[in-house]
């Protein structure tokens, strides 16, 4: 097993470039995406690395968290992913997890830190992140990968109330009827946030 910290921001690293090489691994078998957030912009600077992957791809999508959009859901249908809304049931408890992980015969790729599906958490933000290479014939690095896949397919099975399929248009306009996802194209109203009496003191 080889392993790499990727510190976006603060180095050169960047997860939008890990995240390509790992879709990028030869005849992959798996691909499973979770994030919290997902949004189109997410989708849109991936989707030629996802594209070739997508019917081997499930996502995972957090969703009533005020960040996950209809959008960014209909992109992964659009690209024939495997999508489901991940759905807590609370504002207050929100599915948090990011992994980008792919699998092939003799191969997995793993990416486990801070980065959302969005333009952001690939590109922008501060991140950091966990990026691991395992060759299957290690049996050590083969049970970790069978215990990843084990823990999402039944997390997938035993909650299907909570992780929510979405086969079509049809469900997205559903969770975004009810507040569970956000609508992009709306301009948002601006929030408070907390600042110094002096505004100088803000800048740095």
């Amino acid at each position: 097993m080889t392993k790499r910290i990727l510190l976006q921001g603060v180095t050169a690293d960047n997860h939008l470039t890990a995240v390509r090489e790992i879709l990028a691994i030869p005849n992959p078998e798996r691909v499973i995406i979770s994030a919290a957030f997902v949004t189109e912009g997410g989708f849109t600077v991936l989707s030629d690395a996802l594209a070739p992957v997508a019917a081997q791809t499930t996502i995972l999508a957090g969703i009533r968290n005020g960040i996950t959009s209809a959008q960014g859901l209909r992109k992964s249908l659009a690209l024939g992913c495997s999508t489901y809304a991940v759905d807590t049931g609370s504002r207050t408890v929100i599915f948090h997890p990011k992994i980008y992980f792919s699998r092939s015969d003799n191969e997995a790729q793993m990416i486990v830190g801070s980065a959302n599906l969005t333009i952001g958490g690939l590109n922008r933000n501060i991140e950091a992140s966990l990026l691991l290479t395992m060759e299957l014939a290690d049996s050590d690095n083969a049970a970790l990968v069978a215990e990843l896949e084990g823990k999402i397919d039944g997390m997938i099975a035993e909650y299907d109330e909570h992780v929510i399929a979405v086969p079509d248009d049809a469900l997205i306009q559903q969770l975004l009827d009810s507040g569970r996802v956000i609508d992009e194209g709306l301009v948002r109203a601006p929030t408070p946030a907390g600042s110094s009496k002096n505004r100088d003191l803000d800048t740095i």
